[in-house]
């Protein structure tokens, strides 16, 4: 069970994020590798590399397979995105984090 996302992203100081996915309680369920490692290595979900100037991100994720739960059964979730800049700690602190407002899809 794979999703695409197409995420804009148009602030040069974003240096990374990730997706979070959450049942029809609001319950965390998992999330998705960052978008960019520690390394600088970009994570292979993404087509076309992780873009910072307005255009479209694609990234696919397996619900199945690559969140921290698998999702398995049928039914609403939502999902956020996170930003955050910097990296420049490289203890997992960061100057900023911002996160959309969560948006819903359906597996039936």
């Amino acid at each position: 069970l794979t999703i695409t996302f197409a995420t804009p992203v148009n602030d040069d100081q974003v240096r990374s994020g990730y997706i979070v996915v959450y049942d029809s309680t609001a319950d965390y369920i998992g999330s998705s590798n960052w978008f960019v490692d520690n390394s600088g290595a970009i994570d292979a979900n993404f087509t076309g590399g992780f873009n910072t100037d307005g255009s479209n991100n694609i990234y696919i994720i397996n619900l199945s397979t690559e969140l921290s739960s698998a999702i398995t059964t049928n039914g609403t979730y939502y999902v956020s995105v996170f930003l955050v800049d910097g990296k420049q700690y490289g203890d997992g602190r960061y100057d900023c984090i911002s996160y959309s407002a969560p948006k819903s899809f359906i597996i039936d």
